[in-house]
């Protein structure tokens, strides 16, 4: 926040942040440095059969239905899993 009736300065009002800022960017150009390096060291990886086009989008989907099915299931009165052991 910044004091009442001060002007910005050439860097803006955030001058306590520069140097937090330049660290951040710093951090982030290093871990972009190791990930480019990271894909040259990797071996050339061939699409295998261990993934399904067709089936993955769905599966990805139901990973975001399961809260929605749970909630369902909680007002349902339904609550309890098979083989669930409540405390």
């Amino acid at each position: 926040m910044r004091p009442k009736g001060s002007r910005p300065s050439r860097w803006g009002y955030y001058v306590p942040f520069v140097p937090a800022i330049w660290l951040y960017a710093g951090h982030m150009l290093l871990i972009a440095l190791i990930s480019i390096r990271m894909l040259a060291l990797t071996p050339d990886l061939e699409r295998g059969d261990h993934v399904n086009p067709r089936i993955a989008l769905w599966e990805l989907a139901l990973n975001f239905a399961q809260p929605v099915i749970e909630r369902w299931r909680r007002q349902d009165g339904r609550a309890d899993r098979p083989g669930r052991v409540e405390p």
